[in-house]
């Protein structure tokens, strides 16, 4: 668990990596980027029948590589592959495929794994436009957008990805649009859809980085329009359009040197910079200046020196989506409050009612409708039910969200495409519905809940930070194509949220940034809409976040914020844990807690009636147990044991040597057969076990080991000569089980080693503490145990303080070290046992 020291000494090594890659991207600005060789590759081109897709094609042709190229257009596709036989003798596969239909993309990726091999770089290239005013896009087309400019990545990393995992060799590249970063007018699924690309790439970067696997990179392509035939008829008033050689040309060169991010032209990146800083209303002023609009310029510079004024929305009718929830209740009743009316949808009709409930014995008016806004045809019908039976919205609260916090290829396709119905493209759907009215009368707000990870790549939720990019690129395009138009009465206004403290981001904990509170934003978005605010990110010290993060190397960039956001929760609702001394202790707080999380439990303990006990209360929770009787001191009977656990409930994916025993008593004294004992069960079964279950989880690359060890393990503790030397045991064990996976390449197995000072078991009965470091419960140690399993760290000192011990231990004079360890140990003595002499499992 993070204490201020931890926090402290984490501070001093993430400022000491960031200094160092400082310094080290100084140096390279000064250094030629070495190329690697791609001449063995095999590339994978969608969009390649065509401009950019067949000038990329091209040109990795000309390097040696082997083509894979993908276009719905046939004809075009085998132009291209003609061009590369006839000009390079080069060697290419071609495939029609409709990347937007998923049983297509998939089906096409195992001809190609077949036909060809694996494929090592996967350039995201295809994409699509129409170019028209919201109002007038129509809804197939804004899906079919989606479909080919964002979803068909999932489908394909999905597809691709796996290879490149087992043999640590890839790269995947994402061509976006600088319109995902500025909202382009009559762009708006365009924007939207690249804006989540923009989104998939940041978070796809971080979750690879989590797991394990820097070798695999990642490269965004961010190009200004680009005269191929998809941008045909479009101009420029200052910046000039992009030739596709140019671009191809930049597309292969970061490629080759592994370049993260390229911006092009280059000087973009500074206005992208910028965006983060000045006010909306300068950008305004630019973007009128862009698109010759004089007309709207003195309106703007008169906000730009306006104070804000709250309006007032006595009388406005308010639609909140997902109002059942936590916020959007909150939003809600604040809303009633004012003397709005209320529109609330929401899929949970129960808790929706409730929400209405409390609007209405506070005195407000309240319009309760069950919508699932997954489903786009619902979304329609309901809204003519509310402008019949309501009237006209007039501001309208996009708050709606789902979550899933799994990683990518274990996240399943249903529920990619549920997070983007419900997080993005309903936003389309409800403003589709409502803003027409909104512009009759000139007069409107739409209002769109985003998140910070729609900014900030976070791993595990590729999804979901995907889907917020999308709706902030849309807001975005939105707000240009409304002032386009001139609808500048219609106002819009983007939140975008650090992780708040409701139950759809449980198991996201913060690491140093606090959860928001729903009160909190709730209280921030009513402001935002009183004062017609344009854009409000909470906390607002993230404005300064986002520039620095603009102009901060990438690696710096990780290390950031891989320590400011948070450690992600893996999901472990049906894993196999198998828990070594569970009968009693640590081992049943831990089991019972594993358990309240959806996981199997495998329990094994030489007791057999407490190990009954055990695995009754987890059924009376409402779990799923399987005890095992079995002496942890024999080789054999472990072996045999975990050969049933295999038969009768499955792959064990999480094993928690917990087991332990102890007897207080002066070396000379101890028995030969208690010193052989203790070592067996402390350290010897550790082997045994993991000889046993490690090759399932090398087979299906997935799997935690935890060893439970102790403070004993770094410091001798008297009386228990043997207990303590089986502790440094099972410390050393872990550190060199650890170093081994990594060697042989399997960095997604994991290890935990949890070294706790004196926890309060029936192994410890008796035993006081006669200093300052008080004896640990048995609640606090197994809370630490599972959190470090849900977060994958890989060690923890308990008190955490004790770090600072250790760390000094290691480079004291040894006059010193005693008295450290006199401090440590001296406070109890294992002597002082009420069950010295005998062996109790922990």
């Amino acid at each position: 668990m993070d204490t201020a020291i931890t926090i402290a000494i984490d501070i001093i090594l993430a400022l000491c990596s960031i200094i160092y890659h400082f310094a080290r991207s100084l140096i390279l600005v000064f250094l030629p980027k070495k190329k690697k060789d791609v001449s063995s590759d095999v590339v994978l081109v969608t969009g390649a029948g065509s401009g950019l897709g067949r000038l990329v094609s091209i040109e990795f042709s000309k390097l040696g590589s082997v083509l894979v190229l993908w276009d719905l257009n046939e004809k075009d596709n085998s132009e291209t592959a003609k061009i590369i036989e006839n000009n390079n003798n080069g060697k290419v596969f071609t495939y029609t495929c409709d990347i937007s239909d998923k049983q297509e993309v998939y089906k096409t990726a195992e001809k190609v794994k077949t036909e060809v091999g694996k494929v090592t770089i996967l350039i995201n290239n295809a994409g699509i436009v129409s170019g028209k005013q919201l109002l007038l896009t129509s809804d197939h087309m804004i899906e079919k957008t989606f479909a080919v400019n964002t979803l068909a990545h999932f489908w394909t990393v999905k597809s691709f990805l796996p290879d490149m995992l087992k043999t640590k060799k890839g790269h995947i590249v994402t061509i976006a649009s600088m319109a995902g970063y500025f909202g382009v007018g009559n762009l708006i699924d365009y924007s939207s859809s690249k804006a989540a690309a923009i989104g998939f790439n940041n978070t796809l970067a971080a979750e690879l980085r989590a797991n394990g696997f820097p070798e695999i990179h990642t490269t965004l392509i961010n190009p200004f329009f680009i005269n191929t035939g998809m941008f045909e008829g479009v101009k420029s008033r200052f910046l000039p359009i992009l030739t596709p050689e140019k671009v191809s040309a930049t597309i292969v060169e970061a490629i080759l040197t592994n370049s993260r991010e390229i911006n092009i032209p280059k000087y973009l990146s500074v206005a992208i910079i910028l965006k983060t800083i000045v006010p909306v209303t300068v950008g305004d002023i630019v973007h009128d200046l862009f698109y010759n609009r004089r007309f709207a310029l003195s309106g703007t510079f008169v906000l730009l020196f306006s104070s804000k004024k709250k309006k007032n929305v006595r009388g406005d009718i308010v639609l909140v989506t997902g109002s059942a929830g936590e916020l959007g209740r909150a939003i809600s009743v604040q809303f009633a409050k004012l003397g709005s009316i209320l529109v609330l949808w929401d899929v949970n009709e129960k808790d929706n009612l409730e929400t209405a409930k409390i609007i209405e014995t506070l005195g407000g008016k309240a319009f309760p409708y069950t919508c699932d806004l997954s489903n786009r045809n619902e979304v329609y019908k309901t809204a003519s039910k509310v402008k019949t039976d309501v009237g006209r919205v007039t501001i309208l609260i996009n708050n709606a969200g789902i979550i899933s916090c799994k990683q990518l290829l274990q996240q399943s396709d249903d529920m990619i495409e549920k997070t983007f119905a419900v997080n993005a493209l309903a936003n389309f759907w409800t403003v589709k519905a409502f803003l027409p009215d909104m512009q009759k009368i000139n007069r409107g707000h739409i209002v769109t809940i985003a998140s910070l990870s729609g900014h900030f790549g976070h791993g595990y939720l590729v999804d979901y930070s995907s889907t917020k990019s999308a709706a902030i690129g849309f807001n975005n395009a939105l707000t240009a194509e409304l002032r386009l138009t001139g609808h500048t009465e219609i106002k819009t206004t983007l939140v975008c949220p650090f992780n708040i403290d409701t139950q759809m981001i449980t198991g996201l904990k913060p690491k140093l940034i606090p959860l928001l509170t729903v009160e909190s934003v709730s209280n921030s978005v009513i402001q935002a809409v009183r004062t017609n605010t344009r854009e409000v990110n909470l906390p607002s010290y993230f404005n300064l976040l986002m520039a620095i993060s603009m102009v901060t190397p990438a690696a710096v960039c990780d290390i950031a914020l891989d320590f400011l956001i948070y450690k992600k929760k893996k999901d472990v609702s049906g894993d196999v844990v198998l828990v070594t001394g569970s009968a009693s202790g640590l081992g049943r707080a831990t089991s019972l807690q594993l358990a309240k999380l959806g996981s199997v439990l495998v329990l094994w303990d030489v007791n057999e009636k407490d190990n009954l006990e055990t695995a009754k209360m987890i059924d009376t929770i409402g779990g799923k147990a399987f005890p095992y009787t079995c002496d942890l001191s024999n080789k054999n009977e472990i072996y045999k044991t975990a050969e049933k656990v295999k038969t009768q409930v499955g792959k064990v994916t999480i094993l928690i040597n917990n087991a332990g025993i102890v007897n207080g008593n002066q070396l000379l004294k101890k028995s030969d057969d208690l010193i052989e004992k203790t070592f067996a069960v402390n350290a010897l079964a550790h082997f045994w076990t993991v000889k046993a279950f490690l090759p399932d989880m090398l087979q299906i690359k997935r799997g935690h080991i935890v060893t439970i060890a102790s403070i004993a393990g770094h410091f001798g503790l008297p009386y228990a000569v043997d207990y303590s030397s089986t502790k440094s045991a099972a410390i050393g064990f872990n550190n060199t089980l650890t170093a081994e996976l990594r060697a042989i390449g399997h960095p997604e197995i994991q290890t935990t080693l949890v070294c706790p000072y004196i926890v309060k078991t029936p192994m410890a009965t008796g035993v006081k503490s006669g200093s300052f470091i008080p004896i640990l419960t048995t609640e606090s140690v197994s809370n630490s145990i599972v959190e470090s399993i849900l977060t994958n760290t890989g060690e923890v000192v308990l008190p955490s303080y004790m770090n600072l011990l250790i760390a000094l231990n290691t480079f004291i004079p040894i006059s010193v070290r005693h008295i450290v360890a006199d401090v440590v140990c001296n406070t109890y003595t294992a002597d002082t046992y009420k069950a010295a002499f005998n062996i109790k499992t922990e």
